[in-house]
């Protein structure tokens, strides 16, 4: 099933979120050269593109900005099945950009999502997922920070403190529980993209 990307270029937001907000460190690691992956024990969500590989474990992306059409998929996912009352099932966002503190309720981040709804992952099982990956790209929050300029350019062997690093963001192909629901952490995935 084919999942639209959305480029942010309108503010929009998703919904607010109740619930305490869990973030999970993941380590990528790879499947093999040109198909990044990480897993959580659970459930696993890769990326292929002929412009993506990895090294020691993270996603390198060669050639240059914008890389368009990267494939995204998952196993093991629950799509916030287990969770009760109106967030039950809701499946999850499946976006490219930087993992800010308010990341699953303001699109206005990431450079391109897609949507997958519950119903559309039997067994926890999803692909079809394409997304858009650019170094530097204009966000669109959903308040003061309109038009502000997203520079993914973060070099990852600095600390970020580094006035290399000033400005410039970690950025991932990530995934989560989506409409700013209750997070559920068997769907927060993070697979680190550098630049």
């Amino acid at each position: 099933m084919k999942h639209t990307i959305r480029r942010r270029r309108s503010a929009r937001t998703l919904l607010a979120a109740t619930g305490t907000v869990a973030l999970v460190a993941l380590t990528a690691t790879s499947a093999h050269a040109g198909t990044p992956s990480t897993s959580n024990g659970t459930a696993t969500l890769t990326a292929n593109h002929a412009n993506l590989s990895t090294n020691s474990g993270y996603t390198v992306v060669s050639g240059t900005s914008p890389v368009s059409g990267v494939a995204v998929s998952g196993t093991g996912y629950s799509g916030n099945a287990g969770a009760t009352g109106t967030g039950a099932g809701v499946g999850v966002y499946v976006v490219y950009g930087p993992k800010e503190s308010d990341f699953n309720t303001n699109s206005g981040w990431y450079n391109s999502f897609a949507y997958v709804p519950k119903a559309s992952m039997p067994g926890g099982t999803w692909s079809g997922v394409s997304l858009d990956l650019e170094e530097t790209y204009t966000a669109d929050p959903f308040h003061d920070d309109i038009g502000l300029t997203v520079d993914c350019g973060f070099d990852w062997t600095k600390d970020e403190s580094d006035p290399a690093n000033s400005g410039k963001k970690k950025c991932y192909i990530q995934t989560f529980t989506a409409h700013g629901q209750p997070l559920n952490p068997n769907d927060e995935l993070a697979i680190e993209v550098r630049w």
